[in-house]
C-alpha cells in the first residue's frame, strides 16, 4: 500500500508541474485502475484522463466487460467527467478480431462516454468496413462534444436484451443535423 501511495502521490505531483507549465497537455494517468477506491475529486483537477479498470482485451467478451463495469459505476464516472478531465476505458480494438456488430457496439459505447478514441489496430492493414466505424464524423462529433457529458442511462424496461443511453449535447449538435454534418 505505501509503494501505491508513493505512486499516486507522484502521478499528482506530476499533473501539478505539467498544468504550471500553461501549455496544453493531455495527461493520461493510469493508477486510478489500481486503486480499490479511487478519489475522483482528487484525480480529476490533475489528470485530463484516467483509466478506471484493466487492460481491454482482443475480444468482445472483454468489450462486454468495460461496458459492465461502467454500466455499474455510471454515477460515479459521469460525476466527474467534463471538458479536460475524462474516463479512459482503454483503446477502441475495432479493425483487430471484432465482428463489424461488436465493433460498432464498442465503438458507439466510447462515444456514448465521451472516451478518447484511441485504436489499437494496424491501421494499414484494417479492413474498409472497420475504417468507416472509426471515421464516422458524426459518431466523432459526438464523442468530442464541447460538453464531454458521460451518457446517462434511459428508462428500465421489463425487457433486458436492450438498454438505452442518453446524452446531453451542446446547443449546436442536439437539433443541427445540419451543423453536425458540416463538421469534421
Amino acid at each position: 500500500m505505501f509503494v501505491l501511495n508513493l505512486v499516486c502521490q507522484g502521478y499528482t505531483h506530476m499533473g501539478h508541474y505539467l498544468n504550471a507549465t500553461g501549455r496544453p497537455i493531455l495527461y493520461a494517468c493510469s493508477w486510478p485502475a489500481y486503486l480499490k477506491y479511487p478519489n475522483y475529486s482528487e484525480i480529476a483537477p490533475t489528470c485530463n484522463q484516467w483509466r478506471n479498470q484493466a487492460d481491454v482485451q482482443d475480444s468482445f467478451a472483454s468489450v462486454l466487460g468495460i461496458i459492465d463495469s461502467y454500466t455499474s459505476n455510471r454515477v460515479l464516472y459521469a460525476e466527474y467527467q467534463g471538458p479536460g478531465h475524462f474516463n479512459d476505458p482503454d483503446e477502441l480494438v475495432v479493425g483487430d478480431s471484432l465482428t463489424l456488430g461488436q465493433e460498432r457496439v464498442q465503438m458507439t459505447m466510447w462515444v456514448m462516454w465521451s472516451a478518447p478514441l484511441f485504436v489499437s489496430s494496424d491501421l494499414r492493414s484494417i479492413r474498409q468496413e472497420s475504417l468507416d466505424i472509426l471515421l464516422n464524423k458524426y459518431a466523432i462529433a459526438i464523442d468530442q462534444d464541447p460538453l464531454g457529458l458521460f451518457a446517462v442511462e434511459g428508462p428500465s424496461s421489463d425487457d433486458t436484451s436492450y438498454a438505452v443511453w442518453i446524452k446531453t449535447l451542446a446547443g449546436a449538435y442536439s437539433n443541427d443535423r445540419k451543423k453536425l454534418s458540416n463538421s469534421k
